[in-house]
């Protein structure tokens, strides 16, 4: 399998004028633009020392030079930590510990985070630093590395609600391609040239992984710093948007906004808005069908799945009525899940309990983070010595009624 950053080179190749990259600030990026721009960067950070193995936290809102910065870093070899923006200075103080970054990105507001936290780091540089035309630099031919599928493409860290602090989590280029893969297979109508509008954090793997996906299929990925209800409808209207993903609370702050518009707003581009983190309530599925006219998908995962969904409701399932529209759908390709006990005994059929997971991809663990990882791993019953014979135990109260009901 390929690497991200050779992907993305592929695709400057054959398609090097199509819309890569868009933001609401002013950025758009071609797919040659991007590869232009991806190289130029990962010059600037090597002639300030980062190579091969360095962490490299990102603590910025979304952009389009965010998803530049993530690719030119793993082209060096790097691995960049991506941080959530919103945490306290003294959980952020602990995030750096745990990740050890060299380096750092940083927006104007995470400065100030950064500052709070009396966080320095050996090389920090700022957006608007690099924004600047001179930031870029030719990169040296020493600097051409080689990346493995199986290297870590980002560190994103979990919320911390299965423990008392987050962890983080390695996403290698493999298990971010693979689920950009899967999101394709499930969706036809996603086709080169197809148009989306992202909004969720990019340190937040449904963020990170829903941009990843457009690029994978040689799309455009139209990406908001964060999430206004105007500003979204008004971007889903200029730019015909086909695609979507949002959660639920949302999904219901959208219509509301479509209502307060004095005319009906043109979405008939709008095919399909994927959902997670919680199950759709009846009332504003049917009110997000007659007022948004587009399908629904429930997409299940966690941190540690690595961004391929491990279940998935279907639209066929999305009408009011449906009884499956509180669960979380059927397990997704490449998945086998069970719903246990503290004993890791199977529960009855609608009994809450844990969800044992296991992959094609398994989890590589915790970064820096040995016992998180053996507490996190049940041995399977044909256990032997072999690391994809583990489940990943999550921690999370299971509504998903699971295939024996189906």
């Amino acid at each position: 399998m390929l690497n991200w950053n050779q992907l993305l080179a592929w695709r400057a190749e054959v398609d090097p004028d199509a819309p890569a990259l868009v933001d609401d600030l002013g950025t758009s990026l071609t797919y040659a633009e991007l590869a232009a721009r991806i190289d130029g960067l990962a010059g600037a950070w090597a002639e300030r020392g980062i190579g091969a193995g360095d962490v490299v936290a990102i603590l910025a809102h979304n952009s389009a030079d965010w998803m530049a910065h993530l690719f030119a870093l793993t082209d060096l070899g790097a691995v960049p930590a991506a941080i959530n923006h919103r945490v306290a200075p003294q959980e952020l103080a602990g995030l750096v510990d745990l990740a050890g970054p060299r380096g750092i990105l940083v927006d104007e507001p995470g400065t100030a985070l950064l500052a709070a936290a009396g966080v320095e780091l050996p090389v920090t540089v700022t957006t608007e630093e690099a924004a600047q035309p001179t930031f870029a630099r030719p990169r040296p031919h020493s600097t051409h590395v080689r990346v493995s599928p199986q290297d870590p493409a980002v560190l994103l860290h979990t919320s911390g609600t299965t423990g008392n602090l987050p962890k983080f989590v390695p996403v290698s280029h493999q298990r971010l391609m693979s689920s950009a893969m899967y999101l394709k297979l499930t969706v036809p109508e996603a086709q080169p040239g197809s148009r989306h509008l992202r909004a969720m954090p990019l340190f937040h793997l449904a963020g990170l992984a829903n941009v990843t996906y457009p690029l994978f299929i040689g799309g455009t990925a139209h990406v908001h710093s964060s999430f206004r209800p105007a500003a979204f409808l008004d971007a889903l209207v200029e730019h015909r948007i086909q695609f979507t993903n949002l959660v639920p609370t949302a999904i219901a702050m959208l219509i509301d906004e479509v209502r307060s518009r004095e005319s009906a707003p043109d979405l008939s581009a709008l095919v399909e808005i994927g959902y997670g983190a919680s199950p759709i309530s009846p009332a504003l599925l049917r009110e997000a069908i007659e007022i948004l006219g587009c399908r629904f998908r429930q997409n299940y995962g966690c941190t540690e799945t690595g961004g391929f969904p491990v279940s998935t409701l279907d639209p066929a399932d999305h009408t009011p009525d449906s009884p499956r529209l509180h669960t979380a759908g059927k397990p997704a390709l490449g998945w086998h899940l069970r719903i246990v006990d503290a004993q890791l005994r199977d529960v009855p059929v609608g009994t809450p309990g844990e969800i044992l997971v296991r992959g094609s991809l398994p989890f590589d663990g915790y970064w820096n983070n040995p016992e998180a990882t053996a507490e996190a791993l049940t041995p399977t019953a044909t256990g032997g010595s072999e690391t994809s014979a583990c489940s990943t135990r999550t921690a999370t109260s299971a509504w998903w009624t699971g295939p024996r009901t189906w």
